[in-house]
């Protein structure tokens, strides 16, 4: 019979770093962003990982896909209203690209998500905050207000239809210096 030859107790932890981390308002950056095809190909997204900054949870992960270009105008334009919402939490409102929201620190609600089947439940950040309204409030997990629901079953500055489905990760090439991001269009937010 193989023998530990550590305390398996030391490690508790490790073994909870999964699981969601309570809703609530967190201190976040994001580390990294990359662009990939939908499964289907029709359309693109940009998948990133994101870090929370201070506090009990410090350290832990939140991943967030972000639909850029997508055959369902709801989906495409949730999509690009939370990235306009990243960059304006950011106090970057006129990024053109998410290199320069890499590594900078911004107060988003994180909940908690269902999982479907076979897939675990997961944290998702469901609001980023203006830098203005930022200042008068503080990170505290668990002593979040939910904000209202308004009538049609969202929560004020929450897009409705946020939830999105898993799909696979594909690499696409990476664009020339100069060539048009599929955000930057004409399309006004």
């Amino acid at each position: 019979m193989p023998r530990f030859d550590f305390d398996p107790n030391d490690y508790k932890e490790e073994a909870n770093r999964f699981t969601p981390v309570p809703k609530g308002e967190y201190k976040l950056k994001c580390l990294e962003a990359e662009e990939f095809d939908t499964r289907s190909q029709d359309g693109t997204y940009i998948k990133a990982k994101f870090e929370i900054v201070e506090g009990k949870y410090e350290g832990r992960k939140v991943f967030q896909n972000f639909n850029v270009n997508n055959p369902s105008d709801d989906a495409q334009r949730i999509g690009r209203g939370q990235i306009y919402a990243w960059r304006v939490a950011c106090g970057k409102p006129d990024a053109s690209d998410t290199d320069q929201l890499i590594e900078v620190p911004f107060l988003g609600y994180v909940d908690i998500e269902p999982g479907k089947p076979g897939y675990s439940d997961q944290n998702r950040i469901r609001r980023f905050f203006d830098p203005n309204e930022a200042l008068n409030r503080t990170t505290s997990q668990g002593s979040y207000q939910e904000p209202k629901k308004e009538g049609n079953g969202t929560r004020q500055g929450e897009l409705p239809g946020t939830e999105r489905a898993r799909p696979e990760p594909r690499r696409t090439e990476r664009r020339a210096e100069g060539d048009k991001k599929p955000w930057d269009d004409d399309i006004p937010f």
